[in-house]
């Protein structure tokens, strides 16, 4: 391949500059929305270029200033518009809720539009302030319930776009200022790369910011941390990618104004590969107090590359697809929602807290190797579908605050929600389950008519000795389900005064030991308390029946 390449679909409706846009910059013509100056250029403070849009704020009100294009634009389901917009007072803002900053999208003339929260005091980027890409998609958005439908809305014609100021008055200066202004999917494309010279986020960051293309503003490098927001695809169905970058944080943006799966990574091209090694990836806008993002963001592997991610985080994202050629290992999601494996393996990886009601789907679980699940209380670890035939699998993962699980022929139980297995299995079909000696023993959830055996190699140990601790042999040895008195072991002990047999996991059972064999030294029969296992090790104490002799 050769060096990296770095792209984006988007059109520029505006770039800042009254004289060459070819379109017309103007103030609201509504009397409740032109408590600003006229626009006009800016030379002294833009984000790219060499000028952008600025107006006077002298009055408080509402002041906006909007770019007419002189035709129509088509968004698609998942496109957006892009604006960058500047404050230069912060603590003068209304809040978020009263259109602090608004984005405005109207039809033709300046009169009738439609206007949606952006920001405001109280959310980013302020109480900073500075330059910001305002993402909406009008198609997708909710109008500010302030302000519906200025003059008849937009009436889904997007042609007139900008932002509006709720602010209190600025003795001088142009404090209000708009630059360029885009429309489109968001997408930010690499493609070529080869092990020497790689794609890497910062390689589309610094293209993005060179003095000829800047500022799309869809990977911002700020303090360390890369802000995306859009559609970030590596790797192109034309061109293949190679991809590798590793000690990145990807703060995906706060967008509450777009589609679900405006935010997204996907990875396309089977000759593709993509390498991320200790990349943390965490959606800023959830559970945002004042407005949380519409799009979590999420990643598919769309044809199936070669995928290796190591010691990767994902934190509040929404939905994850990969493909058989995908390879995780030491990876983190939190709190995400489905994650569809798709024939990847997963190594020693965490599921933490998932929204989903199960945290992946897979279709064996010999798919997902010393993995650890923990759960709210209301979902399910793994989601194995559909079993069709007679299998056998290996489950070697741990769990915490799953129900419990046990061991035996026929274990699975109703679905109730928080079973650490979900599966469905037909009529007459039998799924074995052989858990590790390391891993907890699953709790395993069923529909259908199918058959469920869960096997354990995880050992408990009963020895018996006597009162000077010397080992006594044939001692019959009987273990019970305390839930139930179930028999689960009837045995002797070995030369070694031992018995050992393996249990489910947090099953509580209690033993019973005797030796009373006619002519041999007889001792009283014991039952101890309850006690739980898997990895017993119990000791049994038999003290010798004087009375019997």
């Amino acid at each position: 391949m050769a060096a990296p390449v770095y792209g984006t679909d988007l059109t520029t409706l505006a770039v800042g500059n009254i004289g060459t846009d070819g379109g017309t910059w103007d103030e609201s013509s509504n009397a409740a929305w032109d408590d600003g100056g006229g626009p006009v250029d800016e030379p002294d403070f833009y984000i790219e270029g060499s000028a952008s849009i600025s107006a006077q704020f002298t009055k408080t009100g509402v002041g906006t200033i909007m770019y007419d294009s002189g035709s129509n634009i088509t968004l698609g389901t998942d496109d957006a518009i892009l604006i960058w917009s500047f404050w230069a007072s912060p603590p003068s803002l209304q809040t978020y809720a009263s259109g602090g900053v608004r984005t405005v999208v109207g039809a033709a003339g300046f009169g009738a539009f439609d206007a949606y929260p952006a920001s405001g005091s109280n959310f980013d980027p302020n109480p900073i302030g500075g330059w910001t890409l305002y993402a909406v998609a009008p198609q997708n958005a909710t109008v500010d319930a302030t302000a519906t439908a200025v003059g008849g809305g937009n009436g889904g014609t997007y042609r007139t776009i900008g932002t509006a100021i709720n602010a209190s008055a600025q003795a001088r200066g142009q404090p209000h200022a708009v630059d360029a202004i885009r429309y489109g999917r968001a997408q930010g494309t690499y493609i070529n790369g080869e092990v020497a010279d790689p794609a890497k986020f910062d390689g589309w960051s610094t293209w993005d910011n060179s003095v000829s293309t800047r500022n799309f503003g869809l990977l911002q490098l700020i303090n360390g941390a890369y802000k995306q927001q859009g559609l970030v695809s590596l790797g192109t169905t034309a061109t293949a990618v190679y991809f590798s970058d590793a000690n990145k944080t990807i703060a995906i943006a706060n967008t509450p104004m777009v589609s679900p799966n405006f935010n997204k990574f996907e990875i396309n091209n089977a000759g593709s590969t993509v390498i991320m090694d200790s990349i943390a990836f965490t959606s800023t806008g959830v559970g945002n107090a004042v407005a949380a993002t519409a799009s979590r963001g999420g990643l598919e592997v769309v044809d199936n590359a070669t995928v290796d991610l190591d010691v990767c985080t994902f934190t509040d994202m929404g939905t994850f697809i990969f493909q058989s050629n995908s390879t995780l290992d030491d990876c983190t999601f939190r709190r995400c929602e489905l994650i569809t494996g798709g024939g990847a393996v997963f190594t020693t990886s965490n599921f933490i807290n998932s929204i989903a009601t199960s945290s992946v789907l897979v279709t064996n679980l010999n798919q997902l190797v010393s993995c650890n699940f923990v759960s709210d209380g209301s979902n399910h670890a793994v989601n194995l579908s559909n079993v069709t035939g007679n299998i056998t699998m290996d489950w070697t993962s741990t769990y915490t605050n799953y129900v419990a699980g046990t061991t035996g022929t026929n274990v699975g139980v109703t679905p109730t929600g928080n079973e650490t297995i979900l599966v469905n299995i037909s009529s007459g079909i039998v799924l074995t389950i052989n858990a590790s000696a390391t891993a907890t023993v699953p709790s395993v959830a069923v529909t259908g008519g199918g058959t469920v055996n869960v096997f354990s190699t995880v050992t408990n140990t009963i020895e018996v000795v006597d009162k000077v601790l010397s080992p006594i042999v044939g001692a019959v040895v009987a273990v019970y389900q305390t839930s139930n008195d179930e028999e689960l072991v009837n045995d002797e002990t070995d030369g070694t005064g031992k018995v050992t047999f393996g249990s489910g996991s947090n099953i509580p059972i209690y033993v019973r030991v005797r030796l009373s064999t006619t002519g041999a030294t007889r001792y009283i029969p014991v039952e101890t308390p309850s006690n739980t296992g898997p990895g017993l090790n119990l000791t049994v104490t038999l003290t010798e029946d004087l009375i019997a002799l």
